[in-house]
């Protein structure tokens, strides 16, 4: 018997080429002490190519639910589906930027389901992070 999860060995990134609304294991910077960081998953929020090199904007994923006070706090409804091994929230205010180099070697989970990249995605517009699709 197989467990929920357990990620599919074509799901480890070999090579980089991260798409839209994909979950992937990258280091993190907590938010209260600088330059400490945590592997942790994160969801592929955009793909900015008009630079040198293409970077990618990432949400952080936590474990904690979302938390009413702060917006842009998304559950992931189906976080099973996203290859995720506990219910998640997709906190769209904690962004960073990762050249798509970075992606090289990294654990990819899998991919959110529509609903959820919807919601994603409608946080990252709500918040300004993103100013069209």
């Amino acid at each position: 018997m197989t467990t929920m999860n357990k990620v599919a060995p074509q799901n480890h990134a070999a090579s980089a080429n991260p798409q839209l609304f994909e979950v992937w294991r990258l280091p993190f910077e907590y938010d209260d002490r600088p330059r400490v960081f945590k592997e942790r998953p994160v969801i592929v929020g955009d793909i900015e190519e008009d630079s040198v090199e293409v970077f990618i904007v990432s949400v952080k994923v936590t474990s904690h639910a979302p938390r009413p006070q702060f917006p842009g706090e998304v559950a992931l409804l189906d976080w099973k589906e996203a290859g995720l091994a506990k219910p998640s929230t997709a906190r769209c205010s904690h962004i960073a930027r990762f050249p798509k180099s970075f992606f090289e070697g990294r654990f990819r989970y899998g991919k959110l389901s529509t609903r959820d990249a919807d919601a994603v995605d409608a946080a990252l517009l709500e918040l300004g992070i993103l100013t069209s699709r």
